[in-house]
């Protein structure tokens, strides 16, 4: 080990140029952490100063990238899309409830207000859609609903909440 001119102190490595800028990364971390700390509503103010900055460059890059944006939304949408409807179908089947019906398609299945949703215990449930399938599964209120194809669902809603296939036992509670 060398030391330096006056005896005691060894004399400071040499450093690679990579190691030079890794120490001065590391010192500007840990002063910037230390000054983040001293303010921490700086980025809160700054956005607030800059609101209307970063609202327009913001939209500039949504105009620019708008065919990403929608993909990504799409498939976002899709993926929570099919895990509501799967857990639906876990529950409540994959076929029309009504007796009669012959449709084979999910496509076309809806979910059904057992008690319309208007009477019933459900006023604050959504009426369709992924919302009303998450209040489902939140609430696990399964036995109030059920699945029917949209043929059987119009039939049902317009005959006075009996469902097409006659049956009084299937009528709206």
């Amino acid at each position: 080990m060398e030391l330096s001119s006056n005896g005691n102190i060894p004399a400071p490595l040499a450093y690679s140029p990579e190691e030079v800028a890794e120490r001065r990364r590391a010192m500007n971390r840990a002063a910037s952490k230390k000054w983040k700390a001293a303010n921490p509503d700086y980025k809160k103010d700054y956005y607030n100063n800059n609101k209307e900055s970063f609202k327009a460059r913001k939209k500039v890059h949504y105009q620019n990238n708008k065919e990403a944006y929608k993909a990504r939304d799409k498939a976002y949408k899709k993926n929570k899309s099919d895990e509501t409807w799967g857990k639906v179908y876990k529950n409540l089947g994959t076929t029309c409830s009504c007796p009669t019906c012959t449709w084979p398609s999910t496509l076309a299945l809806e979910i059904d207000h057992i008690i319309p949703a208007k009477k019933g215990l459900y006023k604050d449930a959504p009426r369709t859609g992924v919302d009303l399938r998450k209040y489902i599964i939140k609430n696990n209120c399964w036995n109030d609903f059920q699945l029917l194809c949209a043929n059987c669902n119009k039939l049902k809603h317009r005959n006075g909440g009996i469902c097409n296939c006659g049956d009084p036992t299937r009528k709206s509670r």
